[in-house]
């Protein structure tokens, strides 16, 4: 199957960075969660959004919605809906997209890949999806919107992008 599993902070992010329908487009088969999907508190206002740009929902058999409950006890910082990012990654054999420590460690050992916003940002513009000025517009907007993510690769992507922007005479 494959793909890439968004979890709700990456969604955000990229709703916050202009990207969401631009990433929606070019990654591969883009899928979030069923329950994330339709709780008012996660994705259910996008959903209808999400659906347009493309995006899948996914859901878990009843025997994986068991093991949501049996993680989420050894793992109670995570939610229900992260917990299901990391099954619904796990068992479509896909990437997880999220921005979240806890959350990436779990992915960690449930074998599954794992990035987060600032790569899907260099990988838009890798792709020549997004030229570098517009990635570091999407940067720089994602950052101020996203406080929490980690200011010295923040700077690192940056500078990239403005090294990149220049060397093409943009």
């Amino acid at each position: 199957m494959g793909g890439h599993v968004l979890d709700t902070c990456v969604v955000i992010d990229l709703k916050a960075a202009g990207l969401l329908h631009v990433a929606a487009h070019n990654l591969a088969r883009p899928t979030v969660g069923f329950l994330a999907a339709h709780e008012v508190n996660e994705l259910e206002s996008h959903l209808e959004e999400l659906r347009r740009y493309g995006v899948h929902v996914h859901g878990l058999p009843g025997a994986a919605m068991a093991r949501i409950s049996a993680v989420r006890a050894e793992r109670p910082a995570l939610s229900i809906y992260d917990v299901e990012a990391a099954l619904v990654a796990e068992a479509r054999h896909a990437v997880l997209l999220t921005n979240e420590s806890s959350l990436r460690r779990l992915a960690a050992d449930l074998d599954v890949p794992v990035h987060g916003s600032l790569w899907v940002i260099r990988t838009l513009v890798d792709r020549t999806i997004v030229d570098p000025p517009g990635g570091l517009s999407a940067l720089t907007r994602l950052c101020a919107a996203n406080r929490r993510l980690p200011a010295g690769d923040c700077h690192r992507l940056r500078a990239e992008l403005q090294w990149r922007a220049a060397s093409r005479g943009v």
